[in-house]
Formats: structure tokens, sequence, C-alpha cells
């Protein structure tokens, strides 16, 4: 079964799409929360959530964070840390959940599971960004600098602090709805044409209402922003915060991830996760950022699988 719905986080809402499996939830599971990407939504859930509830027999809950998706924002900043302590107030009116990210989501888990370790029971990291640490590059700091530039320009101006939500703004205006979810797919699919129509004509008016928003320029900026701070800015012990939080986490975790990935590196993914005990990766040969769009059955198969 599936809804649309709100729910309530510090008396506003967010919009949710929740499916539970026809015979009911089975007792004593806890329930799955889903977490969208940068510039994504809840929609990019769709295609496995209600697969994914029924074979687990679980809740599964997909969110918008503020500014993105059908969630307005109604005030709320959508930082980085502002969206990570707003989806732990999130479980905890749930109770301990598990909680599956596809991309900026996946860093969304891993602060979660570090941070508030007693909420999350379960960490599935669905192409995760990860973070570059100074220093491993061979040309030293000429190399970090290149390096993190080659970061920053890929996540382009909506970095720039001040200005970044006007360009993001103009940007989006100048391309249009049909534009922008094309490009989207084309970073995200190895082959966009997998893509379910009734998806892709969700995505193209999800976007087009967002155009009408003040706040998702300013949402999508932020966000970008501080991720970016996330991933790259070395704390005084000269790790990243990402880097900080991975090595916290001690809930059993799913990293997954495409060869054919655009956006973050396999190897990087590799890099990162498979030395970690307690964690499980899984690779996809044919496999880009979204599987569980492009590749729902290896996607719903892998995690169903590893969660029993």
């Amino acid at each position: 079964m599936s809804a649309l719905s709100n729910v309530e986080v510090d008396g506003l809402p967010l919009h949710a799409e929740e499916w539970t499996p026809g015979a009911g939830v089975a007792p004593g599971t806890a329930p799955v929360v889903l977490v969208h990407g940068l510039g994504a939504s809840t929609v990019t859930w769709r295609t496995a959530g209600p697969a994914l509830a029924e074979r687990s027999g679980r809740r599964v809950l997909a969110v918008d964070l503020p500014g993105f998706g059908a969630s307005r924002a109604h005030g709320r900043a959508s930082t980085f840390d502002a969206n990570g302590e707003l989806l732990a107030r999130l479980l905890g009116d749930l109770g301990p959940c598990v909680v599956i990210g596809n991309s900026m989501g996946a860093c969304l888990g891993v602060r979660l599971a570090a941070r508030h370790p007693e909420l999350v029971g379960h960490l599935v990291l669905v192409n995760a960004a990860y973070p570059y640490e100074p220093g491993s590059s061979r040309l030293g700091w000429v190399g970090d600098r290149l390096n993190r530039g080659l970061f920053a320009a890929f996540m382009g101006p909506a970095l720039i602090p001040h200005v970044g939500a006007r360009i993001v703004a103009t940007r989006a205006r100048r391309r249009g709805a049909e534009r922008i979810v094309e490009a989207g797919l084309r970073n995200t699919f190895a082959d966009p044409s997998r893509v379910d129509p009734a998806v892709r004509a969700a995505l193209i008016e999800g976007t087009r209402d967002r155009l009408t928003w003040p706040e998702a320029p300013v949402a999508y900026a932020d966000a970008a922003r501080t991720l970016f701070g996330y991933l790259t800015r070395p704390n005084g012990s000269g790790l990243t915060p990402m880097s900080a939080d991975m090595a916290a986490v001690s809930c059993p975790t799913l990293v997954l991830h495409g060869r054919r990935d655009r956006l973050v590196r396999h190897q990087w993914a590799r890099a990162h996760t498979e030395h970690r005990l307690g964690w499980t990766f899984g690779f996809l040969q044919e496999g880009a950022h979204v599987p569980q769009m492009e590749h729902p059955e290896w996607f719903l198969e892998t995690v169903i699988s590893w969660l029993v």
C-alpha cells in the first residue's frame, strides 16, 4: 500500500511518501527511512519503495528535505547540519530505523549514525559522496589545491557565498524544467532510457513547481555549499567531518556503488569503505548513481538479503 502524506517535525510539515506491506508490518521490524540526494526528492524512491516495503515486511518512509521535492521550507534552513538535525528529530519520533540514503542523503545517514547512534540500527549508503582528504595527492599541497578546486568546479556556482542561490535560480529559469531533468538523468543514469516514464514525468512536474519557489535555489545552494564543507574541510585532527563520522559509525553498514557512476568514482567508495569492520560492499558493474531507479531489482535483492 502507498500513500502521499506529510510528517511533522517541530510542528512544521515535510512532504513524505509512505509504503506498507499489504499483509501489514511484520512485528518487531524497524521502519525504513529513505533520504534523497542533492537536487532530488522522494520521486527517486518510487521505483523501489513499494517492493521494498512488501518484500521486507517493513514500513518504508521517504521524506523531502526543506526546499526540495514538495516540502516548502517554511523558514527552515537547508544546510547540511540543519538537515541532519531535522532528520534526527524525525527519527526520534519513529524510534530506531533502517536509514537508506542516496548521494547527499547517504552522507546525512553517516552523520546520523555517528552522532545519534541510538536512532540508526542499520545504515545503507547508496552511491554516497566521499571525502577528499588533504595529503592524498602525490603532488603535495599543489595537488591538494588542484583536486579541491576541481571538486568545487564540479559542484558549480552554488558554492559561491551570498550569490550562489541567485546564479542557481537564473540558470534554472533559463533551462526550464524539462532540460534540468534530462541533464540530471544523463548525469545519474548509465542509460537514461531506463527511467520509468511516469517517474520522468513526475520529476519534470516537481521541477516545474519548484521553479516558482523563492526558497528552492537558496535551499540547493545552502545544501551544496555545506555538503562541500563536510566532505573537504579538515578539522583540528586533519580529518574531514565525513571521515570522522564514518570512523564513529558502529551499526551494520551496507555500501552500494556502481562502476559507471559519473559523479562519484567507485574507486573512492572502495578506498573509504572496504577496510571497515562491519561494513559490506556491494558493487554493480553496470550501475551508475541511482541504482534504486535504474536497477531496482538488484537494489532490492541486495538490501533485503543483507537486512534479513
